[in-house]
């Protein structure tokens, strides 16, 4: 078949291929052939390998002379226990000795792709396992060109110094942990263990975590989709005074039942003042579009937060919303925005973290590899059994903020506790106290001990609903109760144990400074006396 293409990828020229094959059927004999046509070289990419597709390949190998072999896969510890992939497909005992195997392993790869001898390729959908090769539906193209061959070589090798080396013990590892996942045939199994309450990450897993690098112009794609979700201003903006848009924002909007605030006069009512010219009306507004749960303004909010001429706090306040929607769609929008400075880019990860028991795996996992999180498997586990998406705003951002501050390794569990301690006080404090705690003072003051922003805690831990909720009624989310409880049970009527945590470590001093200016027969804080 004589074929013209013009691939930009490979080439601005066009190229003409004279021998090309479109392969929709199983394809082990086409496969086999292709190996055996192989002198000098076959690169092999796929995510996912097989026993099955790697002895194919020894088959086509034998008896050919000196043939070096590439392969680039996947190579995670969860694609062996899963059985994405078989771990005697890279052992090298299981190529015949004229060829010369060499693996790398590449996170997140998605391309699949042949060489032989830099002249033949076929690049298509199917990976080199059992079902890339006879079960699925899959497209592949087969192509016979040295241009084409040459430049699908280039980019092969340039995946392969984006992979890592096997470390030599790594399949011993892999096969000893295989050993241990087998299921227990001993009639009678011990009972796990109840959850702790802790934030520990559970993790069995003793091999490296690849290095993971983002596709080159990453970047530059992301803001192209950002550009196409682009919206600018609805067709009409009502006229409204700054005083009576606040006063419906802030007091009417909040009194309404949950079915009226989703109707289409309040929805376009708020749309509208997003766009207000009082900068003060168009957060508050983008804000309540969070927090009222109003999804359909997801397109709004995802242009606002990435358009770049916005002002910060209209795009932080966009983030913001975006994170509380709780919307698979924005996951994409928010991921792009979670390196960005300031509070664009806190709101936007935080974001991300809210999300993460909602997106597809595989987000999720590309998601934590770029953050270079050890162990991404763990942490999504962990998301998932604190329930993320669910709770009062106060409680999702409270167990976003833990989820990933611990993961990214900002904090131990040492600080979990410390800060488990801090609600403690300041909620009793609350219950006492009422309406002469400054709030605001105390939660600068603990933002500063744990180098994180005021919003951080004035939206999640020291949030005032949720400190007289907790004061009262302890913890209702499962969640909180999972990565707190253990730490409120354990100290809950001990003040003086709470405060022996915070005197331990100099950086809380003043957290127990202010809080203890409250207590009976000392001044309130900021009196002056």
């Amino acid at each position: 078949m004589r074929l013209n293409l013009a691939l930009g990828l490979w080439s601005r020229k066009l190229i003409t291929v004279n021998n090309s094959q479109v392969i929709c059927i199983a394809w082990t004999d086409i496969l086999s052939g292709f190996v055996q046509s192989a002198h000098s070289e076959l690169l092999v990419m796929s995510p996912w390998i097989t026993t099955a597709a790697a002895r194919l390949i020894s088959h086509g190998l034998v008896g050919a002379g000196p043939v070096k072999l590439q392969i680039i896969a996947r190579l995670d510890e969860s694609d062996f226990l899963t059985g994405a992939s078989h771990i005697d497909a890279f052992r090298p005992e299981i190529y015949p000795p004229n060829a010369r195997p060499e693996f790398r392993a590449l996170p997140m790869l998605h391309g699949k792709m042949l060489l032989s001898d830099r002249k033949r390729v076929i690049i298509g959908s199917a990976n080199m396992t059992d079902g890339g090769l006879y079960r699925n539906h899959e497209v592949c193209l087969l192509l016979d060109s040295p241009q084409i061959g040459q430049e699908c070589a280039d980019a092969f090798f340039k995946f392969w110094h984006m992979a890592s080396p096997l470390p030599s013990d790594y399949l011993s590892n892999i096969e000893s942990i295989l050993e241990e996942a087998l299921p227990n045939t001993d009639e009678e199994v011990a009972e796990a263990p109840a959850s702790s309450g802790s934030l520990r990450l559970r993790s069995r897993r003793r091999t490296p975590r690849f290095k993971y690098v983002s596709p080159s112009q990453a970047t530059k794609a992301r803001r192209h989709l950002a550009d196409i979700l682009a919206l600018g201003p609805p067709d009409e903006i009502l006229p409204e005074d700054v005083n009576s848009a606040m006063s419906w924002l802030t007091g009417v909007l909040k009194s309404l039942p949950r079915e009226k605030k989703l109707s289409d006069g309040v929805i376009r009512h708020v749309e509208s003042l997003m766009y207000h010219p009082d900068l003060s009306v168009r957060s508050t507004a983008i804000d309540r579009a969070g927090r009222n749960g109003l999804r359909s303004l997801v397109p709004r909010l995802q242009a606002l937060a990435t358009n770049p001429t916005e002002p910060q706090r209209v795009r932080s306040a966009a983030a913001f919303s975006l994170a509380l929607l709780g919307s698979q769609e924005a996951f994409a929008t928010l991921a792009s925005l979670s390196s960005s400075d300031g509070d664009v880019g806190r709101w936007a990860l935080r974001g991300c973290f809210l999300l993460l028991d909602v997106i597809h795996q595989e987000d999720q996992i590309w998601f934590l590899n770029d953050l270079q999180i050890p162990d991404p498997v763990s942490v999504v586990d962990l998301a998932r059994r604190c329930q993320m998406a669910s709770g009062r705003v106060s409680e999702r951002m409270t167990k976003a903020l833990l989820v990933e501050k611990c993961a990214t390794g900002l904090w131990t569990e040492s600080d979990v506790e410390a800060l488990a301690c801090i609600m403690m006080l300041v909620a009793q404090l609350l219950k006492t106290r009422r309406n002469r705690v400054q709030l605001g003072m105390i939660n600068q003051i603990v933002a500063d001990a744990f180098g994180v922003a005021p919003g951080d805690l004035r939206h999640g831990p020291l949030s005032p609903s949720l400190l007289r909720s907790l004061a009262s009624s302890g913890f209702l989310d499962h969640g909180l109760s999972l990565l707190l409880g253990a730490t409120w049970a354990r100290f809950k009527g001990h003040e003086t144990s709470l405060r022996e945590v915070l005197s331990s470590v100099p950086r809380f001093f003043p957290v127990l400074e202010i809080i203890e200016s409250y207590q009976p027969n000392k001044p309130d804080a900021g009196d002056g006396k």
